[in-house]
């Protein structure tokens, strides 16, 4: 039996903690718009509103993803302000180690044995306990995710959608609560098609975006899929870091619960490519089917979406598809005329839209039309809410909602953390001089 006004009165307390809202909502019609909504896909999972793997996966980062996060460590500390030519140039010699946690090249001058713990030797490069073991932990964080495991999970619950991008594992999005296309996460919520996937640890747990007390799913990865009425899928971008493993886990699992034959993803003759037009590169994926050229955004419906879609505007990102191959067949079978089952098929199915705009949680009868707020126009007025009442930390970009938690810096907000970081390194700086 599923609660319904417990799932409410969840999904009210976390906006209204996420949001700092000084007032209370009523999200009964946005609960409902959702419920109906996702009807057709809660009866698919046999009337459940969450399904999870029977046991945990384990994903082994490839040679190529390893490099990737050793990479985006080496930034990260470059970006505090943390990485001196040496150190960069220890950690760089000692890659090979990096995820055994092991020093494969010995530093004699730095009294930094073959063997040891990469970890405890940055105290020969760094002078504050506080800045050492920030290093460390960030260091241990990447560590962990050579190998990944935890449970999957296929979920149409609206604290997922909330969720999308809240986590104990140290990535973020636009899609936070914070971020800049919040408002996505509704509009995701309350469509007929999206379905998060994601990995954790199977516990639930707590996080800054909950209340005190409250705990839910940390996400170590997750996707967003998209299903229409003929059962194809659109696979969206993984965050924080894409895994063909996890994809095809992801799925064979999804596929239990549609009762079609469906094709691996990209092995049905849908060759997704990136085009160029003009000598630059378009900013939105395109599809070859058939020998044509097609638009995503002639087979994706995103007009009522609040939210930036990966799959119609990103440079970096081409969709993956998976489609009913039954459907696929019949349309081989009908074709003449030299015309082909892709164009075909292309043409007459596949047709999706995903997102659309949620009723306003607040007033519960208007609809939000911001990218950047939970509440629609007459309730911002009325309100006075989410109309610069934050700040964004320059250096980590997440939201700072309390004035005094803001630190200036050479006229730039920064939160605490941040702040006590780049003094640290300042105090280091006038130290070396």
């Amino acid at each position: 039996m599923i609660d319904l006004k417990k799932i409410q009165s969840d999904f009210e307390s976390i906006l209204v903690h996420s949001q700092d809202y000084p007032f209370y909502l009523n999200a009964e019609n946005t609960i409902k718009q959702w419920f109906e909504a996702k009807d057709d896909i809660i009866s698919k999972f046999c009337g459940e509103l969450i399904v999870r793997s029977k046991t945990p996966v384990r994903i082994d980062l490839t040679e190529e993803q390893r490099n990737k996060r050793f990479e985006e460590f080496i930034h990260t500390l470059d970006e505090n302000g943390i990485l001196t030519e040496e150190f960069e140039l220890f950690l760089r010699d000692n890659k090979g180690g990096f995820f055994d946690n092991r020093v494969l090249l010995p530093y004699p001058s730095f009294n930094i044995p073959l063997g040891s713990k990469l970890s405890k030797s940055f105290k020969r490069f760094l002078n504050n306990a506080e800045t050492i073991r920030w290093v460390q932990d960030t260091a241990s964080r990447y560590i962990q995710e050579n190998k990944i495991e935890g449970y999957l999970y296929l979920s149409v619950h609206p604290i997922d959608f909330l969720t999308l991008s809240e986590n104990n594992e140290n990535w973020w999005s636009c899609q936070t609560l914070d971020g800049d296309f919040r408002a996505g996460n509704l509009s995701y919520m309350v469509d007929k098609t999206t379905i998060v996937a994601y990995l954790s640890n199977g516990k639930q747990e707590e996080m800054r975006c909950l209340p005190r007390g409250m705990k839910w799913y940390s996400k170590k990865w997750r996707m967003l899929i998209h299903t229409d009425r003929e059962n194809n899928i659109y696979y969206n971008r993984q965050y924080p870091y894409e895994s063909r493993d996890l994809l095809e886990k992801v799925h064979n699992m999804i596929t239990q619960f549609i009762p079609v034959e469906m094709s691996m993803p990209l092995d049905y003759g849908f060759k997704v490519i990136q085009t160029q037009w003009g000598g630059g590169q378009l900013s939105y994926n395109q599809i070859n089917a058939g020998g044509r050229i097609h638009d995503t955004r002639d087979t994706i419906d995103v007009e009522d979406y609040l939210g930036y879609s990966d799959l119609i505007q990103s440079s970096t990102y081409a969709p993956i598809i998976s489609v009913n191959a039954e459907k696929y067949q019949d349309y081989a079978n009908m074709c003449d005329d030299g015309k082909s089952a892709e164009e075909a098929f292309f043409n007459r199915v596949f047709k999706i839209k995903i997102g659309e705009k949620p009723i306003c949680p607040c007033c519960g009868t208007e609809h939000i039309n911001r990218e950047s707020s939970f509440l629609c126009e007459y309730c911002i007025a009325e309100k006075e809410a989410d109309e610069d009442f934050y700040l964004t930390c320059d250096s980590c970009y997440h939201r700072i909602y309390d004035e005094d938690e803001i630190y200036w810096m050479d006229g730039r907000p920064y939160c605490k953390s941040c702040h006590s970081l780049m003094q640290q390194e300042d105090r280091y700086i006038e130290e070396e001089e």
